[in-house]
């Protein structure tokens, strides 16, 4: 009982502070994933090129840092899977949990089967909304930098949608769709579920529950536009309350 008064003092009953230091925690992530995806992927020739994720498969060698890349993401997204249980519960709550799942689905598939190239593009690509996320929640919280929260919000809202609605579904979704099995194997047809290998099949499905939750955030993005034109002042994108529910109920029976 002490452990678990321990878990959840530190995840589902967090102060002001400590919701800081998660966004901090999450926004520091972030960062250093990104860049360090920019360096590992810079001299890539399928960052420049998406085919070259398909040409030559599955003869593709995974080199040290991309293997430490990729092992890097998955762990931090199972982190965030098994915090999500013990967090301050959101109302987007099981959006979160299906997103982490599908994500770690995803990752653990793709590098069973060696997509790993066409993985590590949709980690780089889904990093720059999470930073702007993060730091945006941090100017909310810190005085000092309110004024440039609504700055940020325009920021992120613009690479919410280059990278989330333009970039992943309109390069990476339609190269796994259209250009994957005519450049890997010209006779496979996705539409016939007797043919194999169904691997590929699975990660499409995957790349597509992302994608509606990439939409579901987006009309949620949308709300808080037509607030702030109308207030002044952006929310929180993704509901992040400071209180749990225990602080909710406390306060209605008061």
């Amino acid at each position: 009982m002490q452990i678990y008064d321990h878990i959840s003092g530190g995840f589902a009953r967090q102060t002001r502070s400590k919701r800081i230091l998660e966004c901090f925690w999450r926004f520091s992530y972030y960062t250093f994933a990104f860049l360090y995806g920019c360096v590992v992927l810079c001299n890539k020739p399928w960052l420049w090129d998406v085919k070259q994720c398909w040409i030559g498969y599955p003869f593709h060698e995974v080199d040290t840092t991309v293997w430490w890349y990729y092992m890097m993401e998955t762990s931090f997204y199972y982190s965030l899977l098994i915090a999500s249980v013990f967090d301050v519960k959101r109302s987007d709550f099981w959006q979160l949990i299906i997103h982490h799942i599908v994500t770690i689905g995803l990752l653990s598939s793709s590098f069973l089967i060696n997509f790993v190239r066409v993985g590590t593009l949709v980690l780089i690509s889904h990093d720059v909304a999470d930073i702007l996320l993060e730091f945006g929640k941090l100017t909310r919280y810190d005085r000092g930098l309110k004024p440039l929260t609504n700055i940020c919000f325009i920021v992120f809202l613009t690479g919410w949608i280059i990278t989330r609605l333009g970039y992943y579904p309109l390069v990476l979704v339609r190269s796994a769709l259209f250009e994957a099995s005519r450049l890997i194997q010209p006779d496979y047809d996705l539409l016939d579920l007797t043919q194999v290998p169904y691997a590929p099949r699975v990660i499409i499905i995957m790349l597509f529950i992302l994608l509606i939750l990439h939409v579901f955030w987006t009309l949620i993005i949308m709300k808080i536009v037509i607030k702030t034109a109308t207030q002044g002042e952006a929310g929180d994108v993704r509901s992040d309350s400071e209180f749990s529910d225990e602080d909710v109920k406390e306060k209605l029976v008061k």
